[in-house]
């Protein structure tokens, strides 16, 4: 599903429109649907919050066409 969502955005990306399309992969954020996952570092969402905003707020001519945000070695349990 991942590969068809790249692909449709990419797809998206090439209308002449003013509309723009922007693909945004997030690492673990603290949510509860990742609280079972206790010890792993996790993306705090006020920072995704600010991340999105940066991104919104770009100048109208400049397309930011995918981000992916994650922390940095996501998968080591934090001591």
């Amino acid at each position: 599903h991942k590969l068809a969502l790249d692909r449709a955005c990419m797809q998206l990306q090439l209308q002449d429109t003013d509309c723009k399309v922007i693909l945004v992969k997030m690492g673990r954020m603290d949510t509860p649907l990742v609280a079972h996952r206790v010890g792993y570092p996790k993306i705090a969402t006020q920072h995704i919050v600010e991340y999105l905003n940066w991104i919104i707020h770009q100048p109208d001519n400049m397309l930011i066409k995918n981000l992916t945000i994650d922390q940095l070695h996501s998968n080591r349990m934090v001591a």
